[in-house]
């Protein structure tokens, strides 16, 4: 029986490349880009 413990290392793990990751991401190119395609003939 493992346990639950690799499982919380994992998790925080997951959670801490996340945080690193999300403010990497351009969100408003994203939006600005679906936007136009939205209004596009």
């Amino acid at each position: 029986m493992v346990g639950y413990e690799p499982l919380v290392y994992i998790a925080a793990a997951m959670t801490a490349i996340t945080w690193v990751l999300v403010p990497l991401v351009r969100i408003d190119r994203i939006e600005a880009k679906a936007r136009d395609e939205a209004t596009a003939p």
